[in-house]
């Protein structure tokens, strides 16, 4: 499931770092192999998991709007997106031909979901399943054990609107010719990331309405300006007003935690 971005993004800055471990540190060193092996298998399940639900994704839109980028620019995101956390091609390529219909499989349907969670802070879920009632059932269920409710059409959707979200590292001589270049493909807004990863490197984010957004990510990919790298594009949901955490009990924000987790894994 894929929640509206921004809506985590502004929970998530105040509830801060989650950081879990079933093993004390002080019994943690004895056995180093063992740790890097629990480490790898875990990150292995996640990493599984992230394709499964790429491919799901990939073929459903093949499916909906077919194979030709230029007549389906979400392919263009999904794909991009895929590439980035290196999925591998021939995973990307079945996905491909099952939703084109060279392949037989399962067959997937795309639903939004609309929810309301502690405080009453509004929840867009977008989910491809095979199995809608199950779907329903297992939302409801998880919105209600954590102090929330699921909702009808219209009942969150209205607070939040669709735009294009991109990201891009870029080296410091090129920052200005980086701006212009954005600007003039039809940014929205330009800001840039405060803790970036790579000391080398600027990173910014690229806002867009939802239309133009692969339009300004191919201007970045093509442009003469040198150091831009890693450009990424997905779309997403921006609260048009944020629910304040300032007098979120402890249970509150723990209800928050727990939701937008147990969202993010359906």
């Amino acid at each position: 499931a894929m929640l509206a971005r921004s809506c985590v993004q502004s929970l998530s800055s105040v509830l801060g770092p989650r950081v879990a471990c079933s093993i004390p540190k002080r019994f943690a060193g004895h056995s180093h192999w063992s740790n890097i092996k629990r480490v790898k298998a875990v990150e292995d399940v996640k990493r599984a998991k992230i394709f499964g639900k790429l491919s799901r994704e990939i073929t459903n839109v093949v499916r909906l709007h077919g194979e030709e980028l230029s007549g389906n620019p979400r392919l263009g995101v999904v794909l991009a997106h895929a590439r980035s956390v290196n999925m591998p091609k021939q995973a990307i390529d079945k996905a491909l031909k099952s939703g084109s219909g060279k392949l037989e499989g399962v067959a997937y349907e795309e639903y939004l979901y609309e929810g309301f969670g502690p405080l009453r802070g509004g929840f867009l879920v977008s989910v491809l399943t095979d199995n809608k009632n199950r779907t329903v059932q297992h939302l409801r269920t998880i919105f209600a054990r954590n102090g929330g409710e699921l909702g009808v059409s219209g009942s969150a959707s209205k607070l939040f609107v669709k735009k294009g979200l991109l990201t891009a590292h870029v080296i410091p001589q090129s920052e200005s010719g980086f701006l212009d270049e954005a600007i003039n493909a039809g940014a929205e807004d330009v800001l840039e990331i405060e803790e970036p990863s790579n000391k080398d490197t600027k990173q910014f984010e690229v806002h867009t309405d939802f239309v133009s957004m692969m339009k300004v990510r191919k201007s970045l990919l093509n442009t003469s300006v040198e150091g831009i790298t890693n450009v990424q594009a997905e779309a997403v949901w921006i609260p048009l007003n944020q629910v304040s955490l300032e007098d979120a009990d402890d249970e509150q924000r723990g209800e928050i935690d727990k939701l937008i987790n147990e969202l993010e894994d359906l």
